[in-house]
């Protein structure tokens, strides 16, 4: 069997990850998420664990394998620790198989996510064995076993120009550089700056850190369409479950705000996370500020969008033209009751003059005044569009303009 990166050759494909959870939690049991096929295993505390002093995981073990499809499968083992205890004694539980489910942590419920860990990772496929490790300590969360796995693997598919032009590329964009010191770790070329460095909440239904590296990903494809295809093909990353929805909207908020104002508050989202506080919707909306805080806040808590209802009607008795805009979706829980954005406006007046307006929509009902100099009702011989170009296609649903 043939070996990388000069480890030792596995007996079976592992990980080994030394974790420490936060004092503060207390934790009645231990249950190992398992297949249909193969129950969990739970453990029980001593009666003085239980009564109000945590339970310490000392060690987490994936044995992990990738096969000819590039599925990964696996086994997770965990041994805990009783600080009170002088002598320390581990108690190892057995191991259970692992169900890797896109988008879903991989880790037991009781596990800290935030813990801290050095992961040691040996990954079998065929014929071959792989070890690898980090070069410092990250927390648990942030490494999911199939990027370790499938990177082992895809990295000799990929060109050393390829690799080296986006740690370039991100290096300079958000002034810091790689965390993993150039190592591969498939779905992490661009999670390495948000993910390793910016650890997410996980109380968010969808974790916007993990489309903040999509993101990121999508801007090193403008620049080098190349590279970011071969890294893509050989599986140096992976979209996170919610690209899809959020890229195009960070893209839009770019466009909103400028290139400059925007990278500016990427780098201080990144500068946020490095200083250790998990990063949520909240965080990354305060790091944008003014226009991007609203932005974020109404369109990054998940895919949903606004359903958008216009009217208009002219004022003739003071020169002006009054449109409405409502929006009318439902208000899902944690979500935001209207969303922020701004809303072209063509309106055509007497002798054929195009007037451009942009509204700027914040509130869920609301009525903007728009002077037009000798506006009569007569005046206004044709109609009022509402996004006439249709930039806001795929973001908003828009309802045909009427009358008021």
């Amino acid at each position: 069997m043939e070996q990388n990166q000069g480890q030792p050759n596995a007996s079976r494909a592992r990980i080994l990850a030394i974790a420490v959870l936060r004092g503060s939690r207390s934790l009645p049991g231990l249950i190992l998420v398992g297949c249909a096929s193969s129950p969990g295993v739970e453990f029980e505390p001593s009666p003085r664990e239980a009564g109000g002093r945590s339970v310490v995981v000392a060690e987490a073990r994936y044995s992990l394998g990738v096969d000819s499809a590039q599925n990964v499968a696996g086994s997770i083992a965990v041994a805990v620790v009783d600080p009170a205890r002088p002598s320390g004694d581990l108690r190892r539980l057995s191991a259970r198989d692992l169900v890797l489910v896109e988008g879903e942590t991989w880790l037991p419920r009781p596990l800290d996510p935030s813990s801290r860990a050095r992961i040691v990772a040996e990954v079998e496929t065929a014929d071959r064995a792989f070890a690898w490790q980090t070069p410092r300590a990250f927390p648990l969360q942030a490494i999911d076993p199939r990027d370790v796995a499938l990177g082992l693997v895809a990295d000799e598919g990929v060109g050393a120009a390829a690799r080296a032009s986006f740690i370039a590329f991100a290096e300079q964009q958000l002034l810091h550089r790689d965390p993993l010191a150039g190592q591969p770790l498939a779905g992490a070329c661009a999670r390495a700056w948000f993910g390793l460095l910016v650890t997410p909440r996980m109380d968010e239904e969808h974790p916007v850190i993990p489309t903040l590296a999509d993101l990121l990903f999508e801007m090193f494809r403008e620049q080098d369409a190349e590279g970011a295809s071969e890294l893509e093909a050989e599986g140096w990353y992976r979209p996170s479950p919610d690209a899809a929805w959020a890229v195009p909207r960070w893209l839009r908020l770019r466009d909103v705000l400028g290139e400059l104002d925007f990278t500016s508050a990427l780098h201080a989202v990144v500068d946020a996370g490095v200083g250790g506080e998990p990063q949520g919707i909240d965080e990354v909306a305060t790091a944008f500020g003014g226009q991007g805080e609203a932005f974020v806040r109404s369109w990054l808590r998940g895919p949903g969008g606004p359903l958008v209802e216009t009217s208009w009607r002219v004022d003739a008795a003071r020169g002006r033209l009054l449109l409405r805009v409502d929006q009318l979706q439902r208000v899902a829980p944690g979500a935001a009751p209207a969303y922020a954005f701004t809303l072209p406006v063509t309106i055509k007046v007497e002798g054929g003059e195009l007037l451009k307006r942009t509204l700027e929509v914040t509130r869920r009902r609301e009525l903007f005044q728009v002077p037009v100099e000798g506006l009569t009702s007569e005046g206004l011989t044709s109609e009022v569009e509402f996004d006439p170009e249709r930039t806001l296609e795929g973001f908003v649903k828009m309802r045909p303009a009427r009358d008021a």
